[in-house]
């Protein structure tokens, strides 16, 4: 078997990124992913984060042609630059940075880990790079060059299924200055204008950082509909509509129907190998016994040749006669 979660099969995965986005419109998993994942609003209560975030006020460019100047509202969002390719967010919205209600444009991303942070890094890069190329003539002048009214972006992305080697993380990467010559001195004005983060989510259940362990319940593909449920209301406070219970036990139903498909795959793929292993066995019998009978045939061949040649060493020694050696 391939592998034992919901994303076994590419429409398995389709069908999970879709439950998964039903959540992510859920502002207080935005907030508790918020106040752990960045600074602006650490140690602010999930109920005041939730308050600032303000998705009406996404306003992402399809072409860069009819650019900036069409204000998309809601979760899932194309961003197209002719020969830069297209890219599709999970779920885009933005929010107001504490303590003036700054805005700021944030992308969460749920993604499957894939062997290898060798993709999933540089392209976290080039999604946040396209959030911050889309302010220009939506939010700012480019001809007026008014670059200091560009507002910060945040790149989140929720690794799931990652190794126990690199599970239970959270690593931000951000613009820092770094003075390599001259003495340092103190820097005014926006530059911290890109921030990517990765929380990686391993495939048992953690118990030291709340966050993670809040999106291994979120997410899991072990647990029951009902006990996740219970948990990410009770334990969490989470509250959820009917929509969200659903995503919840469409996971579950997803993960029942795929994981049968994949034992099932295993179990024809076993039966495949068992019918060659006892076909082969079979041929290997059939190919000594035939070598067998053949070797039979000598022998008795071998031994019928003596035996004459012993009868006729008898008769010309006059020790038998021909009558009595043909009866």
């Amino acid at each position: 078997m391939k592998t034992k979660t919901i994303l076994i099969a590419e429409e398995g995965k389709t069908q999970f990124d879709k439950a998964a986005k039903v959540l992510l419109k859920n502002r207080e998993i935005l907030a508790m992913i918020l106040r752990t994942a960045t600074f602006e609003f650490e140690n602010m209560q999930i109920e005041e984060i939730a308050r600032r975030i303000v998705d009406s006020k996404s306003k992402i460019p399809l072409t860069p042609a009819l650019t900036n100047a069409v204000q998309i509202t809601g979760q899932n969002t194309e961003d197209y630059v002719p020969y830069e390719g297209r890219i599709v967010f999970d779920n885009l919205l933005s929010v107001l940075l504490p303590p003036d209600d700054d805005l700021a444009d944030m992308n969460i991303e749920i993604h499957n880990f894939i062997g290898t942070f060798e993709i999933t890094t540089p392209r976290s890069v080039y999604y946040a790079a396209r959030m911050i190329s889309s302010e220009g003539d939506r939010d700012f002048s480019l001809a007026e060059q008014n670059y200091d009214e560009m507002h910060k972006v945040f790149s989140i992305w929720v690794i799931l299924n990652t190794p126990e080697m690199y599970a239970g993380r959270i690593l931000r990467y951000s613009l820092v200055p770094e003075f390599i010559y001259g003495e340092p001195y103190v820097i005014k004005g926006k530059y911290d204008l890109i921030e990517i983060i990765q929380i990686t989510i391993g495939k048992s259940r953690p118990s030291h950082h709340d966050l993670i362990d809040f999106l291994f319940v979120l997410f899991s593909n072990t647990m029951k509909a009902d006990e996740k449920i219970e948990q990410l209301t009770n334990t969490y406070g989470l509250h959820l509509n009917e929509d969200e219970r659903k995503a919840v036990q469409d996971m579950e139903d997803l993960l029942e129907g795929l994981v049968q498909e994949a034992v099932n795959d295993t179990l024809a793929k076993l039966q495949a190998e068992a019918d060659g292993k006892l076909a082969k066995l079979q041929a290997e019998a059939e190919e000594k016994q035939a070598k067998l009978q053949a070797e039979l045939a000598e022998a008795q061949k071998s031994m019928n040749h003596k035996t004459l040649a012993g009868i006729a060493e008898l008769i010309r020694n006059g020790k038998l006669s021909l009558d009595d050696a043909i009866a």
